[in-house]
């Protein structure tokens, strides 16, 4: 897959994002590509806020601190998990 890359607004690319929460057993991977075996970017601890930029076919991709990359979107909650805990 070829990615061009764009210059986008930065006030236009926070419009397009939404921010959900990782809600998993445990930690996950920020990889660079949308496959179970793609290079892993970072670890995303659970619980974590991170900004959804787009999904499909299972995936999102998403900006976690100053990277981007792909996590399983069934690993994502628009609830922030930490709201139910006492």
């Amino acid at each position: 897959m070829c990615m061009v890359p764009f210059d986008f607004d930065s006030q236009q690319v926070e419009a397009a994002t939404t921010t959900q929460y990782v809600n998993a057993k445990g930690d996950i991977y920020l990889r660079d590509a949308a496959n179970s075996k793609a290079k892993k970017l970072a670890v995303i601890k659970n619980h974590s806020a991170i900004s959804v930029i787009s999904s499909s076919k299972g995936w999102s991709y998403v900006q976690f601190g100053k990277q981007n990359g792909y996590v399983h979107t069934s690993a994502l909650s628009k609830k922030n998990p930490k709201e139910n805990q006492v």
